[in-house]
Formats: structure tokens, C-alpha cells, sequence
């Protein structure tokens, strides 16, 4: 991954958190996660690792699991 990737890998997982710890509802956070998704697809600012990692953090918040390692 670059450093870019690196940027919009880490800010994405860290608001996840933020909204998970303040336990905003699924579906807001599946919004957020997709519109990240939207954005780095739309303007080839990402790697294939770093939608795969998007898409991976994608599955954790539908399947109700935290990405804070509780």
C-alpha cells in the first residue's frame, strides 16, 4: 500500500472506532465505510489492498463485530 493508502486506511478504521465506542447504529457507520469506498473507486486515489481492506472493514461492521481489539 502507499502512503496515501496508508492515510485513508488509517482515518477510516479510527472513526469507525470512534463511532463504534459511541455506539452510533450499524447503518450509519455502513454509509460512512460506503461513501469512503465511493470516493477512493471514483477518483483511483487507492490500491486493489486498500479496497480490500475497506471491503474487509465493511464485513466486520455488518457482522456486528468491533474493529477495537477488545
Amino acid at each position: 500500500m502507499t502512503s496515501t493508502d496508508y492515510i485513508i486506511f488509517n482515518s477510516t478504521a479510527r472513526k469507525i472506532e470512534y463511532f463504534q465506542e459511541n455506539n452510533f447504529d450499524k447503518y450509519v457507520i455502513l454509509d460512512y465505510v460506503d461513501g469512503i469506498i465511493n470516493m477512493v473507486r471514483k477518483s483511483d486515489l487507492c490500491s486493489d489492498e486498500l479496497l480490500r481492506h475497506l471491503f474487509d472493514m465493511r464485513q466486520k461492521v455488518v457482522l456486528g463485530k468491533s474493529l477495537i481489539g477488545k
